[in-house]
């Protein structure tokens, strides 16, 4: 970090602008993108911590690429249609909850594209059941950079859900 700090960011210009009570923050992603990283939380924060809850999922998830997405071997033109059949899914549970996610080795290629297995286990009661039953299997993602730096799912493969 301070190699970085002496030799990359003493260097950049900034506007000096002072706002009482506002400090200027660099962060070292910015300057070099961890895509191990960020697309690891695109899938565990975001992806997977919203696929296995109760609630809807809100009608634009950053982590899904805008159009052209593939789930579970199909193609969808746009988020919002990925996002309906997401939501089909967990109609059918009162309850879901994501009990491991692990991710096996990150492929990065050429820092645009990632690909990365793992697998999942969760624990779901059916809608008008209490009897709890589990989810569990393989996943296979894609992710892809967007050119502000975000990482989005392009494909994703995941065993054991009916999506």
């Amino acid at each position: 970090m301070y190699k970085f700090v002496i030799d990359e960011l003493v260097i950049e210009e900034i506007d000096e602008i002072k706002p009482e009570g506002c400090v200027a923050c660099f962060f070292y992603d910015e300057f070099h993108p961890d895509p191990v990283f960020e697309s690891e939380k695109a899938l565990r924060d975001c992806f997977f911590a919203c696929l296995f809850e109760p609630q809807p999922m809100a009608n634009f998830m950053f982590s899904l690429r805008p159009r052209d997405i593939m789930m579970n071997g199909k193609w969808y033109d746009h988020c919002d249609d990925a996002i309906v059949v997401l939501n089909r899914f967990k109609s059918f549970y009162q309850k879901l909850e994501l009990k491991e996610l692990v991710f096996d080795l990150f492929e990065v290629e050429k820092n645009n594209k990632v690909t990365v297995p793992g697998h999942y286990k969760a624990s779901a009661v059916v809608a008008g059941d209490h009897e709890e039953i589990s989810l569990s299997g393989k996943f296979m993602a894609e992710l892809d950079k967007h050119p502000v730096g975000y990482w989005f799912i392009s494909k994703i493969e995941i065993e054991g859900i009916g999506i």
